[in-house]
Formats: structure tokens, sequence, C-alpha cells
């Protein structure tokens, strides 16, 4: 078994939109956690601070969440790696009434980013490559949780974002790396529940889990799409998918995916109301069902 070359730079992956796209994760996961900050003592949970931001998709869906439930943002202040996530990142928010601002960085440099602390503070699916990283100590990635818990204001409200143990998605994962022969390091939400205990932080903390799909339909779109989506979701470099193949690549995808009227009726309305980015899905849609976790963290 190959063992993975680590870091692997997630969010300067150009394949990073063509996945995101295929995700339902945000509406629900949005709605979810807006209901979780509403239920903290704070009154007016006015300032956001989005780290790892990526191109905005979690916060765009927030912010709406929100707005909603009649509480408007005042700012947000997002932070990635890459300048071309936070370009669309801009766009994306460009619309709104409040104040959007952008800076290249990552969790190392947080102290000197983020001078003063958020109501607010999201981490959305942008801890993994430190969870997946061998060469990266707990007692690091407790220094960086430690980090955001300071960069969240008192009685603020600090979220984390990962995949669950267990999801379905995942199968697809795992047949691709163990057809390579790659160690499969993937990280879950779980894995990061048992650092925070660990960590011992003076924080109320949830863990929520619930259901929403990748559409593997727009995964197969054409032979761009699946390279794309497989290599980021895989995180294969372009000789690892080659030795692949497009053919092998979309016969997982088709064997582990399932129309959508072939699913339960409670979850078929389930993903009709959160649809994935790329749009809404049709019966003969091909989804694959994942598992997402939400953590709360309400700092006392």
């Amino acid at each position: 078994m190959a063992k993975r070359h680590f870091p692997i730079e997630y969010s300067r992956n150009s394949t990073l939109t063509v996945f995101l796209e295929s995700l339902s994760y945000h509406l629900k996961g949005a709605k979810l956690f807006a209901d979780k900050i509403l239920s903290a003592p704070r009154t007016s949970p006015t300032r956001m601070l989005d780290i790892g931001a990526g191109d905005g998709q979690f916060s765009t869906a927030l912010v709406s969440s929100l707005l909603t439930r009649g509480h408007r943002v005042s700012n947000i202040l997002a932070i990635d790696p890459d300048p071309d996530n936070l370009l669309r990142f801009q766009q994306r928010l460009e619309p709104t009434d409040f104040r959007v601002s952008t800076l290249v960085g990552e969790f190392e440099n947080l102290p000197s980013l983020v001078p003063e602390s958020r109501d607010v503070v999201i981490a959305s699916h942008s801890l993994y490559e430190l969870l997946e990283n061998p060469s990266i100590s707990d007692e690091f990635i407790i220094d960086v949780i430690q980090q955001l818990r300071k960069s969240t204001a008192p009685r603020g409200v600090l979220l984390f974002s990962l995949a669950g143990e267990g999801s379905p998605a995942y199968r697809v994962k795992a047949e691709v790396l163990s057809t390579l022969r790659i160690e499969d390091r993937s990280a879950y939400g779980e894995q990061l529940l048992k650092l925070l205990t660990k960590a011992s932080l003076d924080a109320e903390i949830e863990f929520i889990k619930y259901s929403s799909y990748m559409d593997a339909s727009y995964a197969l779109k054409d032979p761009e799409h699946t390279s794309a989506w497989i290599r980021y979701f895989c995180r294969l470099t372009h000789e690892e998918y080659s030795r692949l193949g497009w053919g092998t690549a979309a016969e997982i995808l088709r064997n582990h995916a399932v129309e959508l009227r072939r699913l339960s009726g409670e979850m078929q309305k389930e993903f009709l109301e959160y649809p994935a980015y790329c749009g809404s899905p049709t019966p003969s849609t091909l989804v694959l069902p994942h598992t997402e976790t939400l953590i709360v963290l309400k700092k006392n």
C-alpha cells in the first residue's frame, strides 16, 4: 500500500469548484447552524469569520438562512490560501449590503490575521488537510482549535463541518484508493470530536449528524467533470488519475450511485428540499447519499 505524500493542498486544487458544485450539504448545514447561532445567548451575531473559506458556498447559504430569520450580518472576513477562491467568494457575496473582506492566509497565520474576535467563526470542511496529514500531531491541531476559539468572541459560536463516519459516498473514495493501492486517510467529524474533547475547551460542544448527497450525474457529465471530481475527492495527482483511467473512475462512480427515485420517499423529499449547488435532482439523477457532521462550540 503506497503512502500518500502530504500535505495535499486541497484549497489550491483547481478541481475544487467542480466537486463543490455536486454537493448538497451547504443548504441544510447552513439552516442547522443558523438555528444554533440564534439559540446562543448573543442577541446580534453580526461579525463573521470564515477560515478556509473556499469560494463562499457555505457562508452564502448561512447569511441567507440568518436573513430569513430576521438577523442581518454586518461584516464577514474570509481567509483562504487561494486568491482565486477569495475572488469567487467576493463575487458570491457582492450583491449583499454588508462589508466583505478577504485575506490570503492559513491557520498558522490566524493570530496576526484576526486581531479582534468575531461573533461567529466558521471552519467548514477546512480541517481535512491537517487531520489527514500523518506528519501533523494532535497537539498541533489542538493548538489550531485553540486559536480558532480565541478568535471567537465571548458567548460567540464556532462551527466545524466534516464528513461523517460511514458515509455511503465515501465508498467511492475507498474503492478508488484501494484500486490504486493508496492508503486511505480520510478524516471524519467523529475524529475531530475526540480531539475537541481531549482539548478540554471551556465551551459547550454539540455534535450533529445529518444526511445530504453528492450529485453523481453531474460528476459523470463528461470525462473532464469526472476527472476533476474524482481527483479532488480522492486527492489524486494527474499521474495517479491516469493510472486509474476515466473508464474505471466512471464505473466506480456508477456502481455506488443510485437513482433518486429508488430512495425512500422521505430521503427524496429531503434531497429535493436541499439540492446540490448544480441544481435540483430529477427522478433519474444518480446520487451518492452522504453523511455530514456539524460540531458547534458555544463559547462560555
